[in-house]
């Protein structure tokens, strides 16, 4: 009896610190990929927005939620993150809505999702309008109101990819890993996204081919133009161009890359590529993995919208 006493104490101990450890979300295999996804800034209604009202209503308020379904920025890239609310699509002398000129958006409110936060930044906001008479003849207008978030979202993809310098070599040894030529990723938590990855390897050097594909359903835009009304339009020279802030393998920037580090690339048909080369040189002979390391910002702008009706006042 005396040996049952002194189990016992020692099983529910165990069962104590196994229930702690899965209430901390500690326990084993729990971890939080918050760079999935192909969203960035989302914008719904919540419900009771209203969606029929009255000629010479007042103060009619239009409550907009905005979530950062994404993975920037980050709490360190806060003061790097510019985003706008705006309103448009309806004819101004029936229904104004203010303010005119964009809501800035909050870098703190609308934070990415992070190893503490898997549902990202979330803000509400408000647009308020004065409705004014009808056109004469006119018993009601129904205007598609369009809510556009303008913003400026990086995309961060580290694969790991294989670093051999002689991956054809006839020399017998182990190797911790092998050139894997096709690559297909998934998504980063943003809107643009590393695609797929292309790795050969010469008799000089690494090379690599990067695809990349606007998933978001967006459309990308001068980093200049976040802070201008969508309704202005977009110079066609200017749309679908993404930055590459950086590539490198590991510690070691690419030796070079066309587009090069610090242009930008063009996407044709929601598709670009990058094309770039490491040398052997500054990796030496030894065969080891490390994280394909590529930074890419740009503007980005979505819209949704959402149907009101105006009927006509009603007079007794």
């Amino acid at each position: 009896m005396k040996k049952i006493h002194i189990i016992l104490p020692i099983i529910l101990l165990v069962f104590i610190l196994g229930c702690g450890s899965r209430a901390n979300n500690q326990g084993p295999g729990n971890t939080n990929n918050y760079r999935s996804g192909t969203q960035g800034l989302e914008v719904s209604f919540p419900t009771g927005l209203p969606d029929q009202i009255y000629e010479n209503d007042r103060n009619v308020r239009f409550v907009v939620e905005v979530r950062n379904r994404g993975a920037f920025p980050q709490i360190d890239e806060e003061n790097e993150f510019d985003a706008y609310l705006w309103v448009g699509g309806h004819d101004k002398d029936i229904i104004d809505i203010s303010p005119d000129n964009g809501i800035r958006l909050d870098g703190r409110e609308l934070e990415g999702r992070s190893t503490y936060n898997d549902d990202g930044g979330y803000s509400a906001e408000q647009f308020d309008a004065n409705v004014y008479d009808l056109p004469s003849g006119a018993s009601i207008y129904q205007p598609n109101l369009i809510f556009t978030t303008t913003y400026f979202y990086k995309t961060i993809a580290s694969p790991i990819v294989c670093i051999d310098p002689e991956p054809r070599s006839t020399y017998v040894r182990d190797k911790v890993c092998t050139v894997q030529e096709t690559q297909g990723l998934s998504s980063q938590g943003a809107p643009v996204v590393v695609n797929k990855i292309e790795q050969h390897v010469t008799s000089e050097n690494f090379q690599f081919k990067i695809e990349l594909r606007n998933s978001g359903g967006g459309l990308i835009i001068e980093r200049n133009d976040i802070d201008n009304h969508p309704d202005r339009g977009y110079d066609w020279r200017d749309i679908n161009q993404v930055r590459i802030d950086d590539i490198s393998a590991g510690d070691q920037r690419m030796s070079s890359c066309r587009p090069d580090i610090g242009d930008t690339v063009e996407l044709i048909d929601n598709k670009g590529y990058i094309f770039c080369r490491l040398d052997k040189s500054v990796v030496g002979d030894r065969v080891y993995t490390t994280p394909l390391n590529i930074e890419l910002s740009y503007g980005y702008s979505s819209s949704v919208s959402k149907g009101i009706e105006i009927f006509e006042e009603i007079g007794y």
